[in-house]
């Protein structure tokens, strides 16, 4: 995570401004509430890692001085969201004893999943589960005004590649859909605890992750697409998920966004070109008002 941290700031500032569908009433009363992977982790890892956690060092944290358990060179995606909506302080991690938790607490930890009992992590049902046990902090009404926002998946796609690595169709759908029906399960049961309002966030193109490229011995521009293909399966089955949500749930409201795109369009296109193209203010606005849109509209 520490080599794409200006993605990420980018990625963080559009998060922002998808979110804020009426800016006015947002803003100043909306806590945040991320679930997840590392993608999201504010610092949990720590608290239920027995063995060393690398983001509490260097060069972890490194343009903000200070190595603070996030996966990135300094803020990501729950820091830039809590500046955009003018919290006070960063969000605490869930798991921090006498946290502040006034403006929301981050669940997320690194290494977590969807499915299974991976060790020294929470899966998503853990963390929601632990959500319950604190949801006492805060009122009703303070849960129903915040953004529950999430990313994961990563890791259960990852390890499915790694113990299957010639699916048949039918095998490969069929996890796919295990794991986004135990996802809309731990939606709902959010739901059931006072949510209403959620951010979505896909998958990338796991198959151009570095990692994945070294092992499979890929140079270039090569990415290895039968995990691509099994990450853009598992997204085509999000947006209708949380439509569907919306329409059965009163007063659920979602937005979701386009993780793949937006890191397959810089694949393609470079840093610098893509900013020269896009026109970086140009992009930023036009991206907002489309969520902006979608967010209000459900």
């Amino acid at each position: 995570m520490a080599t794409t941290g200006n993605l990420l700031s980018v990625l963080g500032v559009i998060l922002s401004l998808s979110l804020a569908g009426d800016v006015a009433g947002v803003r100043q009363k909306s806590a945040l509430f991320p679930f997840g992977d590392s993608y999201y982790d504010v610092g949990n890892k720590k608290y239920v890692s027995t063995q060393f956690v690398p983001s509490t060092t260097w060069p972890y944290g490194k343009s903000t001085d200070r190595p603070n358990g996030r996966y990135s060179d300094g803020h990501i995606v729950p820091d830039f969201l809590a500046t955009f909506l003018n919290h006070p302080i960063p969000i605490p991690p869930a798991l921090q004893p006498d946290a502040d938790v006034s403006s929301g607490a981050g669940f997320a930890v690194g290494d977590a999943t969807v499915l299974g009992t991976p060790p020294e992590t929470l899966t998503l049902s853990q963390q929601v589960e632990l959500f319950e046990k604190q949801r006492s902090k805060w009122t009703k009404d303070f849960i129903e005004e915040a953004i529950f926002f999430f990313q994961i998946g990563t890791n259960d796609y990852m390890n499915f590649s790694k113990n299957n690595p010639n699916p048949n169709a039918s095998a490969q759908q069929g996890f796919v859909t295990l794991v986004a029906n135990t996802i809309k399960t731990q939606l709902i049961r959010l739901y059931t605890l006072g949510a209403r309002k959620f951010a979505y966030q896909t998958l990338g193109p796991l198959g151009c992750f570095p990692i994945v490229k070294q092992e499979r011995q890929l140079q270039g521009d090569d990415c290895y697409e039968p995990l691509n293909e099994i990450a853009k399966q598992h997204n085509e089955k999000i947006r209708p998920m949380l439509k569907a949500l919306a329409l059965n749930y009163t007063g659920f409201q979602y937005t979701v966004f386009d993780f793949y795109g937006a890191i397959s369009r810089r694949l393609v296109h470079g840093p610098t070109q893509m900013f020269n193209s896009y026109r970086f203010s140009n992009m930023i606005k036009t991206l907002a008002m489309k969520y902006i849109y979608t967010y209000t509209r459900v």
